[in-house]
């Protein structure tokens, strides 16, 4: 894997032996696979992904947005679906100004691939001015329809509204695999261990959206090692509100220490809503409930 990080104009090896895939890859969901497939069906010796240093949803946003996947993440799953060469393009405001002609002169004709691999949609240049058709008048270009799943256009805007419904399986879908996050274990307030429920507590490492509230059946990543449990997103009604939204996983079978250590969890589904209840012994019966549920569903799969 070879990662090349370069701004608007940088002198950059030229690479005449890749195809490239140009979007923004928010998620690398289905859609983005396909790409990806195509690429591997041309005559080019390596494939090749532009991405944006900051996701541009964010920029333009007053508020930042959270999204589906960080850089980290989208070059990890672009490079285990084959991707060869990544190049990093340093974004800030001043990107979103850039006109069509100075993204094809100062970037694409810097990289000078063998081809571009594009969806329909894709545009590019200040407030989306340019378009395939444009591109096809400098480079080789194979534009790819969009994908569909039961009559729903595989996008990352209808990715992020299941996500934040709980409709997780619908997301996952979409993605082609669970929904995942990362973050580093954090010591929390210990209610959790007090009723038989020890949870670790994740300190998200990106501005990822998150699934409304409620209590999801997920399988987290420990040093690559897969652990099931039950995960609450939510403010903790019970114990006494917060102030922001937490994400607090219960794994089945671990008792180690872990504070530090960095984890993913993967999103499989919402067993129900966060809800506030009268007593700890009430959270303690209803966990058990989550828990013979997650246990249930996992055993089933």
């Amino acid at each position: 894997m070879e990662i090349i990080r370069f701004k608007i104009g940088d002198n950059i090896v030229k690479n005449s032996d890749i195809a490239l895939l140009l979007g923004n890859f928010d998620g690398v969901h289905l859609g983005h696979a396909s790409l990806v497939d195509e690429a591997k069906k041309s005559d080019a010796k390596r494939i090749g992904v532009l991405l944006f240093s900051k996701d541009i949803h964010s920029l333009l946003d007053k508020d930042e947005r959270r999204a589906i996947s960080s850089l980290d993440d989208r070059i990890r799953l672009f490079s285990n679906l084959g991707v060869d060469v990544f190049y990093i393009l340093e974004t800030d405001y001043s990107t979103l100004r850039v006109r069509k002609d100075e993204f094809i002169d100062g970037v694409l004709k810097k990289i000078n691939p063998h081809c571009l691999i594009v969806g329909d949609d894709f545009r590019f240049g200040r407030n989306g001015e340019g378009d395939v058709d444009y591109l096809k008048k400098h480079f080789k270009v194979v534009n790819l329809p969009l994908l569909n799943l039961s009559g729903k256009k595989i996008s990352s805007e209808s990715i992020i509204a299941s996500i934040k419904e709980g409709k997780m399986e619908e997301a996952n879908k979409m993605l082609g695999r669970p929904y995942e996050i990362k973050g580093v274990i954090e010591e929390g307030l210990g209610n959790g261990k007090k009723i038989g429920f020890p949870t670790a507590n994740l300190s998200l490492s990106f501005q990822y959206v998150l699934p409304c509230p409620g209590v999801y059946i997920t399988i987290s990543y420990i040093r690559g090692i897969p652990h099931y449990g039950v995960t609450n997103v939510g403010n903790n009604p019970t114990i006494g509100i917060l102030n922001k939204d937490i994400v607090e996983t219960h794994l089945f079978s671990f008792s180690k220490e872990i504070y530090g250590e960095t984890m993913y969890v993967a999103f499989l589904k919402k067993i129900r809503d966060e809800i506030k209840f009268d007593s700890l012994e009430e959270l303690e019966a209803q966990m058990e409930k989550d828990a013979a549920f997650a246990k249930k569903y996992i055993n089933s799969i």
